[in-house]
């Protein structure tokens, strides 16, 4: 194994808080609050420190270092996505969002972007199911962060999410029913946060919803059934983090699936140490399970 793939493999014992400040987590201010204007203040105390569930707690970074960005997709342009801002009515009204059809918000998970190919499968999935307006979330910037920084940056996230969900009802007149919130891995806190806010989204989806410093803490800091009228949640890697498992095993929503009882998918009959290699390095081992229940998914809508 290469020495950058040891050292991930190391970021992911910090990630179960075994390794405490130090070289992987230490923050780089003696702040312990953070404020962005419309989006809030954001701190490092409790609910968000809380060992050992969370045993480390960083302030997320700025909008400006996070770099969210929402594209639009509709039946009129599946292709070409069209930038919404959350800053300016102007790009709701000169694009092909249709306030009377239905709303899907997708929002990808660590290390990952909004154009991943499962994330514009899905996309393309639920137009050829429905006419809906699709809206693609890409925070990659602020997802290739270290673990710890990553999921404080669902934060700012999730805050950024839910003022385009206000202008939206703004500039339109209409309520959170008709808006689907589905998120993966931190995505689905992303989703969490957002609907937390929010307090009327009609539904979210959590695809296996982010474990490590999510797991039994409190439900202000994680994806749970007050999020949305509905939330329901699929569970396709719950194995512990020792064997890389990252999905959360507890029951986070009205209706939770374990698919396959939750842990191997199909497709996955290797043991782990067999898919890092066979799949061509650790990230790509660790996503197999991931994937195949994003495929599971995708083709199953």
């Amino acid at each position: 194994m290469k020495v950058w793939e040891v050292v991930r493999v190391l970021i992911l014992v910090a990630l179960a808080g075994v390794v405490h400040g130090g070289l992987f987590d230490k923050d780089d201010t003696t702040e312990d609050e953070v404020c962005y204007g419309d989006l809030g203040c954001f701190n490092t105390g409790y609910p968000f420190l809380d060992p050992p569930y969370r045993a480390v707690s960083v302030l997320p970074e700025s909008p400006e270092a996070i770099a969210t960005t929402f594209h639009l997709n509709t039946r009129k342009n599946p292709s070409l996505a069209q930038v919404l801002l959350n800053t300016d009515s102007a790009s709701l009204l000169n694009s092909f969002f249709d306030p009377a059809k239905e709303t899907k918000i997708i929002c990808h998970g660590f290390t990952e972007n909004g154009d991943k190919q499962w994330v514009v499968d899905m996309a393309m999935a639920l137009l050829n199911y429905g006419d809906y307006n699709v809206i693609r979330v890409n925070w990659n910037e602020g997802s290739l962060a270290l673990y710890s920084k990553s999921t404080a940056n669902t934060r700012v996230v999730g805050a950024e999410l839910s003022l385009l969900i206000d202008r939206i009802k703004a500039v339109y007149n209409i309520t959170g029913q008709s808006i689907h919130l589905v998120g993966h891995s931190l995505g689905g806190h992303v989703m969490g946060y957002a609907g937390e806010r929010q307090g009327d989204i009609g539904r979210i989806t959590g695809l296996d919803p982010a474990g490590p410093y999510f797991e039994a803490t409190d439900p202000r800091v994680r994806l749970d059934e007050t999020d949305a009228v509905f939330v329901d949640v699929i569970h396709t890697n719950v194995n512990p983090i020792w064997t890389l498992g990252m999905g959360i095993y507890q029951p986070s929503g009205h209706l939770d699936f374990y698919v396959n009882g939750g842990d191997d998918q199909t497709g996955c009959d290797q043991s782990v140490t067999q898919d890092i290699i066979t799949e061509g390095g650790f990230i790509d081992g660790m996503e197999l399970q991931y994937d195949r229940g994003m495929k599971e998914t995708v083709s199953s809508k």
